[in-house]
């Protein structure tokens, strides 16, 4: 629709929303807590050691989200993942798939999106990233997952486990 909000205000708006159509009410402080739910979600197992692995062998790695800057900020900080690059969305004022967000991660690094290795478990994501150029690792234990045909080149189905070997060619 080419409208902006702050991820934060869209993840609250959903929840009433949600909310409304099955005719419940909740206080606004629960509300908050659960919209807020988003940044407290725990690390993945096999997150650390794959971006551990990937900084030793001498890659820069980075987050790209739809999450707002401040959400970002305080998950990383809480998570203490240690990244090159925190991403957020909100200097483009568009979320992802759009294209002006993959270009954050071209941007920030200086890399053809083609250089880029780039991780999700959201098939929409994968879609858009690989359709942008990202050498895309989709998360999913299931081998047999696949996305529609959407235009773009199909992505490496993976676990975190398989990430550095994806992206350092072992």
């Amino acid at each position: 629709m080419e409208r902006w909000a702050d991820f934060d205000v869209v993840t609250l708006d959903a929840l009433h929303a949600t909310l409304t159509e099955f005719g419940l009410a909740a206080d606004a402080n629960v509300t908050s807590d659960v919209a807020g739910t988003f940044a407290k979600l725990p690390v993945r197992d096999g997150v650390s050691a794959a971006l551990r692995a990937l900084r030793d062998a001498g890659l820069v790695s980075g987050v790209l989200t739809n999450a707002s800057a401040s959400t970002l900020e305080l998950v990383l900080a809480r998570t203490g993942l240690d990244i090159d690059h925190a991403l957020s969305v909100d200097p483009v004022n568009r979320f992802k798939p759009h294209r002006w967000v993959y270009d954050l991660a071209v941007k920030a690094t200086s890399l053809t999106a083609s250089r880029i290795g780039f991780v999700t478990s959201n098939g929409w994501d994968a879609a858009g990233a690989g359709a942008f150029g990202f050498r895309v690792a989709w998360l999913r234990t299931d081998s047999g997952a696949f996305l529609p045909p959407v235009g773009a080149p199909e992505p490496i189905i993976a676990t975190w486990v398989d990430v550095p070997s994806l992206f350092l060619g072992g």
